[in-house]
């Protein structure tokens, strides 16, 4: 067995997604650690993806790396952001 994911278990895994960085967020976001081949592909370490799904605490853990621990969104400006998008933003004069 190979130490790494073959593209076709990435694909299989991150499906309906195709797009190599697509994937990459997706492994990224289920807590798996993705680094990138050459080429841009995902590449993930099979006993991590393993251990990842298994629920299973990771060998050495730092705070960073607990979900939820990191920078969390402005929420407010991104309110503030889509408000702006939904005026395309274009300003109508009144006359």
């Amino acid at each position: 067995m190979k130490p790494y994911l073959t593209d076709d278990e990435i694909n299989e895994i991150c499906k309906p997604l195709t797009q190599a960085h697509a994937q990459i967020r997706y492994l990224r976001g289920l807590g798996v650690p993705v680094s990138r081949k050459p080429g841009g592909r995902p590449l993930v370490g099979r006993t991590a993806f393993d251990r990842v799904m298994a629920a299973a605490p990771p060998a050495v853990a730092n705070d960073d790396s607990l979900p939820g621990s990191g920078p969390q969104p402005d929420h407010a400006a991104l309110q503030q952001h889509f408000n702006k998008q939904r005026n395309h933003g274009t300003q109508t004069q009144i006359r």
